[in-house]
């Protein structure tokens, strides 16, 4: 449920997200202004919760498809991502649904160590990792899987 909170000298707006998480946002100068925001942003994660029918179908390849087209990063960042999601996250991941990737978590620990034992530095197993976690994290906040199984994952 979307509420206000009152701070010192302002107010702050409190809501739900898709993923069921509580967010905030401050600096509202009345109570009646945060209160509507929040029921807004509650609205919000309802409608775009509710638009996808295909999240429990839904395959890593399609979803990162997806979020690629919406990232705004510089050009070498773009390319390194491009190349880390083909050569290492796609090869493996690509047709796994979000939902059965969500309770991954003893098959990621074993292609990480697969990694290792590719020869790869423990930074680059480190990088390739943390850009699943990112994938996984942006899909979380999609409402389209329930956990990050890549989060804080050691490499």
């Amino acid at each position: 449920m979307a509420y206000a909170e009152k701070l010192v000298k302002s107010w702050r707006a409190c809501w739900k997200n898709a993923a069921g998480t509580v967010e905030k946002q401050s600096g509202f100068p009345t109570k009646r202004e945060a209160r509507r925001f929040a029921e807004e942003q509650e609205a919000e994660a309802r409608r775009r919760g509710n638009a996808r029918t295909d999240a429990s179908q839904l395959l890593l390849r399609d979803w990162v498809e997806e979020w690629h087209q919406g990232l705004d990063l510089e050009v070498n960042t773009m390319l390194g991502y491009e190349t880390i999601i083909q050569n290492h996250i796609l090869p493996t991941w690509g047709e796994t649904r979000l939902r059965d990737l969500a309770t991954s978590d003893a098959q990621i620990k074993v292609w990480v160590k697969k990694l290792r034992d590719a020869g790869y530095t423990h930074r680059t197993v480190g990088g390739i990792v943390s850009l699943l976690g990112t994938i996984c994290s942006d899909a979380v906040d999609a409402g389209l899987m329930h956990r990050n199984p890549a989060a804080h994952r050691r490499s």
